[in-house]
């Protein structure tokens, strides 16, 4: 049943945007130029690779091989995601028609929606099999697996197979659980000093309590580097409903969990919403289980349907006049470098300044831009951006 509703959402998913190109942003540039030395290697992605090694080995081969930039790879790790998102839920509270509708929270568009960090989607099916296993050493094998692909489900890796013992008392071996997760963890700190740079801290964090706020604003509202507040009123109104219907301990639960997923993000030295990933899986378990307990669980849904359609249309609509901004600035851009005379030099200014909303063009990825525009252009000359 998993794979059958990680199918259906997926067709529904490429349904809904085969008129749009998914542009290119920010990092893909950075990593696209390096692609084109035949230099390119593993090492090449330093601090990521210490990090995230399962997803920097993974974008690696991508474009290593040329298929960094094809559309399908985005439906292949959206139907992963949805695989694991579903295999979750449905080991939490058996198979339920509405649980699909998880599969488009559109929270997750930093993961979902982004070229480099597609990888991360791994991490989400890697964890619902270890929930789904017997076997201790697959366990953690398996979560040791979903930390190297992004940190974001350490903590949720710990409290997922507590859920059932926290929402309806059934019993589980906690104590087995913890010591399975502490081994993981100390294996994925092992491979993170294995693969450290000379001169770095094993975790390069600092405490800031002000981005745990933060990040818990955009855990519970519907944004895209804004919140949305139309959206995010449907979505209040939905949980509200549920949660009316819910016993004192799923109330108490959707409110701390999510939280408690969280808080390795005091620790961060860096803001981005990929980081609470992993407490947006523990958010839409917990949404799952309010679901499936329901009795009138039809008006929640139809504002669910509601808010994260008119939310990925906003996120889907942004990206397309995006890239058309991205393809004239392209042509422009490969206009002037051929039409300049050695030594070329070319000033950079205001890339930025046309583009919606977006992570798609800050100030640090302009040359890598600029770089890429000359690379697969095909202009053979000797050009310097400043």
């Amino acid at each position: 049943m998993p794979i059958v509703f990680a199918l259906i959402a997926t067709a529904i998913y490429a349904l809904a945007t085969y008129w749009l190109k998914f542009p290119l942003l920010a990092d893909d540039f950075i990593f696209l130029v390096k692609a084109h030395s035949p230099d390119f290697q593993l090492q090449d992605f330093a601090g990521l690779l210490t990090q995230r090694p399962l997803s920097s080995l993974l974008n690696f081969l991508a474009l290593k091989h040329h298929f960094f930039e094809q559309t399908w790879l985005l439906y292949f790790y959206f139907f992963l995601h949805s695989l694991g998102l579903m295999r979750i839920v449905i080991w939490l509270r058996g198979s339920h028609k509405s649980f699909i509708l998880l599969c488009f929270y559109p929270c997750f568009f930093e993961v979902l929606f982004m070229r480099l960090n597609l990888p991360y989607c791994l991490g989400t099916l890697l964890l619902s099999y270890a929930l789904t296993s017997s076997n201790s050493i697959k366990r953690i094998v398996l979560m040791w697996l979903a930390f190297c692909s992004l940190e974001t489900y350490v903590l949720p890796a710990f409290i997922l197979p507590l859920l059932p013992t926290i929402l309806s008392q059934r019993r589980s071996n906690t104590l087995r659980y913890t010591l399975e997760w502490l081994l993981a963890l100390s294996a994925y700190l092992l491979t993170r000093n294995a693969l450290l740079i000379p001169g770095s801290p094993i975790l390069a964090w600092r405490f800031s309590d002000m981005l745990l706020t933060q990040y818990i604003s955009l855990l519970f509202t519907l944004h895209f580097y804004k919140i949305y507040w139309i959206e995010t009123g449907l979505f209040w109104a939905a949980i509200g409903i549920l949660l009316i219907q819910a016993n004192r301990r799923t109330r108490l639960a959707f409110f701390i969990l999510p939280v408690a997923a969280s808080l390795h993000t005091i620790m961060m030295d860096y803001y981005a919403p990929r980081a609470i990933h992993g407490a947006g899986i523990i958010l839409l378990a917990l949404l799952a289980h309010a679901l499936s307990v329901s009795k009138k669980p039809l008006v929640p849904i139809a504002l669910l349907c509601t808010a994260f359609s008119l939310q990925l249309g906003i996120i889907f609509h942004t990206r397309f006049m995006n890239d058309k901004i991205l393809q004239n600035l392209d042509t422009q851009w490969a206009t002037t470098m051929r039409s300049c005379q050695e030594p070329c030099i070319l000033p950079i200014h205001n890339l930025h300044h046309d583009f919606l909303r977006d992570w798609i063009m800050p100030p640090y990825a302009w040359t890598p831009f600029l770089q890429w525009v000359q690379l697969h252009n095909g202009i053979q000359k000797h050009i310097e951006f400043r």
